[in-house]
């Protein structure tokens, strides 16, 4: 019996650990996520300002604003993360 609870305790640890694991996991993605999306935004603004026209850049916003809501969905809830976008009209090109 003893042994039992043993091994269940330390099956439950490991999970814990599991888990911390895809945590963090999932915080670094979402961290790497803003970090590219704040490049491109600058990269967008600073085309602007010398009067370019950013198409590929614009396409880049395009695909982020699509995978926000399977990026931190886990995070804010799918159903928000694509509130969000579809809030802004940002799932679809103009």
């Amino acid at each position: 019996m003893i042994a039992t609870i043993l091994d269940v305790a330390s099956k439950l640890f490991g999970l814990k650990d599991l888990l911390a694991n895809a945590r963090r996991d999932r915080r670094d993605r979402i961290a790497d996520y803003s970090g590219e999306l704040s490049n491109t935004r600058a990269a967008v603004v600073a085309m602007l300002r010398k009067g370019e026209i950013p198409h590929g850049k614009c396409q880049e916003m395009l695909v982020y604003a699509q995978t926000l809501p399977a990026t931190v969905g886990d995070e804010i809830g799918k159903v928000q993360a694509e509130e969000c976008v579809d809030s802004q009209n940002l799932g679809t090109p103009a």
